[in-house]
């Protein structure tokens, strides 16, 4: 279940101008719309579905806009793409790219897989500490796992080639080097 409510209500009650934009979206859509903006400023990210959030947030911020609790996950898939956009904007951030996503990879492998080598929780964590940093919207779960097993993999092969180097004089990779008979 996706939460970020920590036992604090308070991040979850909307401002004046929350409120505001909340309301001027239609009935149907108003506690989506809410959901997903105080999760977005809450934890960075989208939740996987504004269903998915706690209970006792979604009543929260259901109480605040007079509507049900009930009402949640009534968003279609294109009005759910503009909110989303909508908050992005709002909040000073843009979906991330396939050349963020190299950007990414290249951050874990060279500062977090370094000293987290195999906490693949912890390598997410700083991954969408990092996106929140560079004012990203982090990649979907999939996407994330996929960056993470990347930086990995060549923070792995680096280490392989320079060890390599340092025997054999010249860089290999692991697998080029068992091609060679090299290990035994």
């Amino acid at each position: 279940m996706d939460t970020t409510g920590d036992g604090n209500l308070d991040a979850w009650k909307l401002s004046a101008e929350e409120h505001n934009l909340s309301i001027a979206k239609s009935s149907a859509n108003r506690l989506d719309f809410a959901l997903l903006l105080k999760f977005f400023q809450n934890a960075g990210r989208f939740p996987s579905a504004t269903s998915a959030i706690a209970a006792e947030l979604i009543t929260e911020v259901a109480q605040q806009l007079g509507v049900e609790p009930s009402a949640v996950g009534a968003m279609s898939d294109r009005t759910l793409e503009r909110a989303r956009a909508e908050i992005r904007n709002l909040c000073g951030f843009r979906e991330a790219t396939v050349e963020d996503a190299e950007r990414l990879t290249e951050w874990l492998r060279d500062q977090i897989v370094v000293i987290a080598p195999r906490s693949h929780d912890g390598m997410v964590s700083a991954l969408e500490t990092e996106c929140r940093g560079r004012g990203i919207e982090p990649p979907s779960a999939e996407r994330v796992g996929r960056i993470v097993r990347s930086a990995i993999r060549a923070h792995e092969e680096r280490l392989c080639n320079g060890t390599l180097a340092t025997f054999f004089g010249e860089p290999r990779t692991p697998r080029c080097a068992l091609a060679a008979g090299r290990f035994h």
